[in-house]
């Protein structure tokens, strides 16, 4: 009788990761594994801890809901996303697939895909796996890659960062001393400090770029997810926290703006709206008291607003661009305005133009740019919500008066602000690549004032 074939199996295994356990599919538990890498996805089996026992979400091929930041709606890949794992007590969670801040590398990004690069903690992966799937000891936590990357990227802040964020002679001691102080009872703000400082250690160290904009995208996710979780915890203890990482934020958004070439995907003016959206948003933390009594306080937050004194012979209203603003506002007036509304795509415009006014008078009261933070950019906190959605949708008027803001933020950028300079430009580029030609002649005038790097106060109107 012909002898039976025996059939080969395989053998069993709990220590597969844990998206291969919810396809319910074979795991050949490499670190990454093989299946992980061909999806482009992030594989549990780098963590340091990893959730072998953990209830798993299955996934999902919509977009992620997630609450709606201040009216910031972070941005999100609609593609095939890793299951949630129970949180591990690791320094970091792992890197996750949903794109939730403006500089987030999204599935079109050059580096999706890249195991090395999905988890950037994890460089040496393949040696790992020889060491098999037994739990790592929790005592060896602080010797861990994530946390002297920590370590690292903390140093650069306060040893390079802090001095190279836009600042005056009052935000200064700010970003030095107070926002670190801060951050470390709000694990929240951390990750926010961390990723800017990410960010500029790519910055200043191109040829490892890929590796430390993920790492900032990283911390930005992990940010943004427990604040979006805990809007409804914030009080008058934890507000100031919440702005500040707001504040931090930004800075990475118009990071995005002016280093477009550098992000790996298209930047465009809905990245320049939802900035201005979060940034826009976070004024609620401010309610939980009268804005003067936060100026008295004393605390981080009151150098931050105070507001700078304009004298009385600095209000340049017949200067050139406040003549030139005078032309805008009376486009604005030609709006068509809502009767049962008053806020209308007319009353936004006009309340736009009056903020610019003022930040123009801000500047010009300072000189050489030292009023930037509170000055120029404090446009973007004042924008109504209405006004940042029409430039978002790219309405021509909006579009108009954020060029001549671009204009002005010209004046203050300076070569060596690695955040900021060549956002105003970058804008400029957008706008003129997007506007109709029947309203180009609306954009010629900031337009040659910053080809021709012409200060806006010494242009022909």
């Amino acid at each position: 009788m012909e002898k039976r074939t025996r059939r080969l199996g395989h053998k069993k295994s709990r220590n597969g990761c844990v998206r291969c356990k919810a396809r319910r599919v074979k795991c050949d538990e490499n670190r990454p594994c093989h299946r992980c890498v061909a999806h482009g996805a992030h594989c549990s089996l780098l963590d340091s801890h990893p959730a072998v026992t953990a209830p798993l979400t299955p996934p999902t091929t919509t977009t992620s809901k997630l609450p709606v930041v201040g009216g910031y709606v972070p941005i999100q890949a609609s593609h095939e996303t890793a299951p949630t794992p129970a949180p591990a007590p690791a320094p970091a969670a792992a890197a996750s697939d949903v794109s939730l801040t403006p500089t987030a590398v999204n599935s079109t990004s050059p580096y999706a895909g890249d195991p090395a690069l999905v988890d950037p903690r994890h460089q040496h992966h393949h040696s790992a796996s020889s060491v098999g799937s037994a739990a790592p000891d929790p005592g060896l936590d602080l010797l861990s890659e994530d946390w002297l990357q920590s370590l690292r990227l903390m140093h650069h802040y306060s040893t390079v960062t802090c001095n190279a964020l836009p600042s005056d002679a009052c935000t200064e001691e700010l970003w030095k001393t107070a926002i670190p102080e801060m951050a470390c009872s709000h694990k929240f703000l951390m990750h926010g400090l961390l990723a800017v400082a990410a960010l500029h250690y790519a910055h200043v160290h191109p040829a490892e770029r890929r590796k430390w904009d993920l790492i900032s995208v990283h911390h930005q996710n992990l940010a943004l997810r427990f604040f979006a979780a805990r809007l409804n915890d914030i009080d008058k203890s934890n507000c100031e926290a919440y702005f500040f990482l707001a504040s931090l934020i930004f800075i990475v958004s118009v990071y995005s703006v002016a280093h477009s070439e550098t992000v790996g995907r298209a930047v465009g003016l809905g990245d320049v709206a939802q900035s201005f959206r979060f940034l826009h948003g976070v004024k609620g933390i401010l309610d939980f008291q009268p804005l003067e009594e936060w100026r008295q306080s004393g605390g981080p937050l009151d150098m931050l607003l105070r507001s700078p004194e304009i004298p009385p012979g600095m209000m340049n209203a017949g200067s050139a661009f406040q003549r030139r603003l005078d032309a805008v506002t009376a486009l604005a007036r030609e709006v068509p305005a809502s009767f049962h509304d008053v806020i209308n795509e007319q009353s936004v415009c006009v309340l736009a133009l009056e903020s610019l006014r003022r930040s123009h008078q801000i500047v010009s009261a300072a000189g050489d740019g030292d009023a930037m933070p509170g000055g120029v950019w404090g446009w973007c906190v004042t924008l109504p919500a209405l006004f940042i959605e029409m430039i978002g949708s790219g309405h021509a008027t909006a579009l108009v008066i954020l060029a001549h803001f671009a204009a002005l933020s010209r004046m203050c950028e300076r070569r060596d602000d690695w955040a900021c300079s060549g956002w105003s430009m970058g804008v400029m580029l957008m706008v003129d690549e997007v506007i109709d030609d029947e309203w180009r002649p609306w954009i010629e005038w900031p337009k040659k004032s910053m080809m021709e790097q012409i200060s806006v106060d010494e242009m022909e109107v």
